[in-house]
């Protein structure tokens, strides 16, 4: 025990923990917890059946929350949650299950030009329910961005993260997309 506390004395002595060990934020949600980096921001809004949770890094303007894409040099996550019947009724598709179907739930901006896929869709699991992630590039607006995407369905709740940043941001993007998806847990 006195080691414990004599290397958290040393470490703050020097200047704080380790960024692992920074403060978080949490976040719940209908059937989920999970937690963000302390230091960033919370907005929730709700839009026709869909909730969007979306999570910025310091200084990210959103200018659209519907869309999640932040103004050149923002980074953002947002976690959307929605009723696999609302999906269906949305997009007059049924909604997948899980899997690599799941990619069918990922949208990209209609006004996005030149997308290349940047990762190719794959499994991915969340909290033990097995859905999707991939990753694409694009400019919208005039600006490059990089959506990263996981995808599951747990019973009838689809959830949709989603990281948007500029490609040069991405790993300070994945860090915080890693936050959220190593916290998750279904209720």
């Amino acid at each position: 025990m006195r080691s414990i506390l004599a290397v958290a004395a040393v470490a703050l002595g020097l200047g704080g923990l380790p960024a692992a060990a920074s403060a978080q934020q949490a976040l719940a949600g209908p059937g989920f917890t999970t937690q963000f980096p302390g230091d960033w921001t919370h907005v929730k809004s709700s839009r026709q059946g869909v909730t969007l949770h979306t999570l910025m890094s310091p200084g990210t303007v959103v200018p659209n929350k519907f869309r999640s894409i932040p103004k050149s040099g923002g980074i953002a996550v947002t976690v959307s949650v929605m009723s696999a019947s609302h999906y269906k009724r949305v997009t007059h598709h049924k909604a997948p299950k899980r899997g690599i179907a799941m990619l069918a739930a990922i949208g990209i901006p209609r006004a996005a030009k030149h997308v290349k896929v940047a990762t190719k869709g794959a499994r991915f699991k969340l909290d033990g329910v097995t859905g999707a992630t991939a990753a694409v590039t694009y400019t919208y607006n005039g600006v490059k961005n990089l959506q990263r995407d996981v995808a599951v369905r747990k019973g009838n709740r689809m959830v949709l993260i989603e990281l948007n940043c500029r490609p040069d941001l991405e790993q300070a993007g994945q860090a915080g997309l890693s936050v959220v998806l190593a916290n998750w847990h279904w209720t």
